[in-house]
This record gives C-alpha cells, structure tokens and sequence, in this order.
C-alpha cells in the first residue's frame, strides 16, 4: 500500500536527489546548470490550453521548492514552501570535499525532523539511509550511476523496523543532461512512465517552462512547471 510517507519520499527523490553523483563535478554540472547559479525555484500548476499553447493553470499544492548552491556550484541545501512562497521545511546539505554526506531536515519553526546519510560504495554505486527526528530508519535506497548521471534508484519505504514498501525508479537524459524521462515501478510490478518536454530557456539557456506527462505517450500534459533563478554576479 502506497502511505503518505511513500509520497512523500517520492516527492523529495524526484525533486533534487537523483543527480547525487560518486565522480562528482559541480553541482551546477550534475543539475545541467548554466551559469552561476545562486538559487532556483520550480512552481508547480495545473495545464490549461489557451489560444493553442498550454499555459499555468491552478498552482498545486505544496509543491514550490528552492534549491540553493554556493559560489563553488555546490549544492547547500533546499526550502519547500507552502502556496503563499512561505518555508514549511527546509533541507541543509553538508558536504566533504565535493561529496555530499547527509542532509538534515527542519520543520518551518526551525525544529530538528530527521536527516539522509549517503555512503559511497563505488564510482557507480551510492547508497542513502534516511532517518526521523528519533533516529528510527524511514527509508534506504541505493543508486546506480553511468557517466556521472544516476541512472537507476532502488528504494525501500520502512515503518516500524520493516520495510513497507519498495519501489524503483530509472532515468533518461537529454543531450543537455536534462532529465528527459522516468520510469517508476512498484514491488507489485505496477509501472508508471513520465516524460519531460522543455518549452523555454532563459538568456543563461537554463529551462524556465516544462510540461510533464504521466503517460511519455500522452499529448495531454499532467502539470506545468515554472522555473526562476538567481545568479551570482
């Protein structure tokens, strides 16, 4: 059974994560970045067609988030935001030469709710245990990496010591290094396919407008997406 856990974790996975590379560049490299890039932020909305082009329609809920980097391109961290752009939780990334070790979660008033681990096994492999603010094992999922992109992600919800449920997840990238695809499939071997199609860039050439289909052969777009970004001058 998919719990509210599960989504939620699915959620955060498909949001930053899955770039995660062993052989690590920049952060602005592995999220195919151009420019110096301060901060982004994706706002989420329902699809209308008006005058023969697919525009923002009701925005969804709870599904703004900011990803920050530092001056080096390395990622530092991520505010998911409510529908008025207000922070209800915050994710901070630390990192050792280069590599991220773990990302600790706060709630909106600044309260301590749990933390990932990563543990890098090899140049192709990755591995991640996420915990809740008592330590108990939420999640672990392992990644396995081709070219510096992460290609395929096992997971494995936990709740009360036992795994839940599990799922795996595979990607495909554009030539610009873009996620252009995803392939989620259940332990009970439902599979869902989800296409990307980028419409617009900004002056940097970094994507300001995408259409995301549940079906990759679908012509009815499930959501829009919308992207703005700072940039260190």
């Amino acid at each position: 059974m998919k719990t509210k856990k599960y989504t939620k974790i699915l959620l955060l996975i498909t949001a930053f994560g899955i770039l995660t590379s062993c052989a690590r560049k920049t952060d602005w490299d592995l999220y195919a970045l151009e420019g110096k890039v301060k901060t982004y932020m994706e706002s989420y909305y329902e699809p209308e067609m008006k005058f023969g082009e697919w525009v923002k329609g009701k925005p969804e809920k709870f599904r703004n988030y900011s990803v920050d980097f530092n001056t080096d391109g390395i990622y530092t961290g991520m505010d998911f935001l409510d529908d008025n752009n207000e922070l209800r939780e915050r994710l901070i990334a630390k990192s050792e030469n280069g590599k991220l070790q773990e990302e600790l979660r706060y709630g909106k008033d600044g309260e301590y709710i749990g933390e990932t681990k990563f543990n890098y096994m090899s140049d192709s492999k990755l591995e991640f245990t996420s915990y809740d603010k008592n330590g108990e094992i939420i999640a672990q999922g392992t990644s396995f990496l081709e070219n510096d992109k992460v290609i395929r992600r096992d997971y494995k919800v936990i709740d009360d010591g036992k795994v839940s449920f599990e799922f795996r997840m595979q990607f495909e990238y554009n030539e610009k290094g873009d996620i252009k695809s995803m392939r989620e499939e259940t332990e009970d071997g439902e599979v869902k396919k989800y296409a990307h199609k980028y419409l617009e860039f900004d002056d940097q050439n970094n994507w300001i407008k995408r259409l995301d289909y549940v079906d990759d052969i679908s012509e009815t777009p499930d959501k829009i997406i919308i992207r703005s970004y700072e940039y260190y001058k």
